[in-house]
């Protein structure tokens, strides 16, 4: 295999020194495209690691980043793609960085 995918959050590169994992984001919103991995992966660790967070689901990606972009999310939870030696491999716009990297399936890496 050449590449890996994991989750990861998405904030403004201002906001980075803020945020570290999901556990950080206590009273924001985080946002999910509606029915994807991302929102289910995002509702279940909210559930079990951070409950004062809200989700926000929508039914498109364009939909939510004009929400991000408009300040109404902290984070948008989507896919990310790393090389074999661990590197991201780039997807995300100048000035967004990635947060709270982790594997979607629970135990593979340590939570908050």
């Amino acid at each position: 295999p050449f590449m890996y995918e994991r989750r990861a959050l998405r904030v403004r590169e201002a906001d980075a020194g803020r945020y570290a994992t999901i556990c950080d984001f206590g009273g924001e919103r985080v946002g999910a495209v509606r029915g994807m991995n991302a929102e289910i992966d995002l509702r279940r660790r909210v559930q079990t690691h951070a409950p004062a967070v809200s989700v926000v689901a929508t039914d498109t990606f364009p939909e939510l980043y004009e929400l991000f972009h408009r300040g109404g999310l902290a984070a948008v939870a989507q896919a990310e793609y790393y090389a074999i030696d661990g590197s991201v491999i780039p997807s995300s716009p100048p000035g967004i960085v990635l947060v709270d990297h982790h594997d979607l399936v629970p135990g593979q890496r340590e939570e908050c």
